[in-house]
């Protein structure tokens, strides 16, 4: 499921081969693209992100929420 969601987004069957989406969480996953949405950041910018820090779809949005503040 997790890897149709990414799909969706725009991410690229190579791009979700590597990144780690075994130990991933859809629930976290969708937590984290709706808040980078909201602040603006677009399917591309998130895909690049995710791209260069995957280990940031391992970290509670609550981190990242007091790491962007």
């Amino acid at each position: 499921m997790l890897e149709e969601y990414m799909l969706d987004i725009g991410f690229s069957e190579n791009d979700i081969k590597q990144i780690n989406t075994r130990s991933r969480d859809l629930f976290n996953f969708k937590s984290l693209y709706q808040y980078f949405h909201k602040a603006g950041i677009n399917n591309n910018e998130f895909i690049k992100i995710v791209k260069t820090i995957p280990n940031i779809l391992s970290t509670s949005i609550e981190n990242i929420k007091v790491r962007v503040n």
